[in-house]
C-alpha cells in the first residue's frame, strides 16, 4: 500500500491534477482518493473567523472527522490512498496549520506533494499568494522530515498545467 498527502492552495485544482495523473499513470484502479474539500470545506470559514481560539477548535473537529475517514478507509483499502488537503490556512491571525503533526506520524506518507502554481508570462504577481506558498513549503518540510517521507514541490503554470500533471503520475507510478 502506498499513501501520498497532497497539498496546494485553496485555488488550484488538485481534484483535476490528481484525476490526470491517475489516468496518465495507469494506476486509477489501484487508488482511492480522500479529498479533504469533499469531507468539509472548512478553507472559508477558518479564514473569516475574528478570534484564532475558534478557528482551531473549527480544525481540530474538523480533523477529527478526517481522520475516522482515513482510518475506515485504511481498513476497507486494499489499494493505495492519495490524500488531498491543506497544509495552512491563512487568517487575520497569522498562519495555522491544517492538519496536525499526529496525522502525518500516525499515516506516516510515503511522499508529501506540494503544488506550486506560479502567474503565466505577463501576469502579476500575488504577493499573499507567493508568501503563503512559502509558508506551505516550511510546513511540507517539517511534517515531511517528521514522517521520513519523500517531499516534492512542483511548480507550474496555469497554462502548462499538463506538466504538473506528468510530475504527479511520475510518483504514481513508483
Amino acid at each position: 500500500m502506498k499513501l501520498i498527502f497532497v497539498s496546494g492552495m485553496r485555488d488550484i485544482d488538485r481534484k483535476t491534477i490528481l484525476e490526470l495523473a491517475l489516468q496518465r499513470s495507469g494506476r486509477k484502479r489501484e487508488f482511492t482518493i480522500v479529498d479533504f474539500d469533499k469531507l468539509e470545506d472548512i478553507g472559508e470559514d477558518v479564514e473569516t473567523l475574528s478570534d484564532l481560539s475558534s478557528a482551531r477548535r473549527l480544525i481540530a473537529k474538523f480533523y477529527e472527522r478526517i481522520e475516522k475517514s482515513i482510518i475506515s478507509l485504511l481498513k476497507e483499502q486494499s489499494g493505495s490512498l492519495i490524500v488531498s488537503g491543506y497544509l495552512t490556512f491563512r487568517t487575520r491571525h497569522g498562519y495555522i496549520r491544517a492538519v496536525p503533526d499526529d496525522f502525518f506520524h500516525a499515516f506516516k506518507p510515503d511522499t508529501v506533494v506540494l503544488l506550486e502554481q506560479y502567474p503565466d508570462f505577463g501576469e502579476k504577481v500575488d504577493q499573499d499568494r507567493l508568501e503563503q506558498q512559502h509558508i506551505n513549503r516550511y510546513f511540507g518540510t517539517i511534517y515531511s522530515s517528521s514522517a521520513g517521507s519523500a517531499f516534492k514541490i512542483i511548480k507550474f503554470k496555469e497554462k502548462r498545467m499538463m506538466e504538473a500533471v506528468n510530475e504527479l503520475s511520475d510518483i504514481i507510478k513508483y
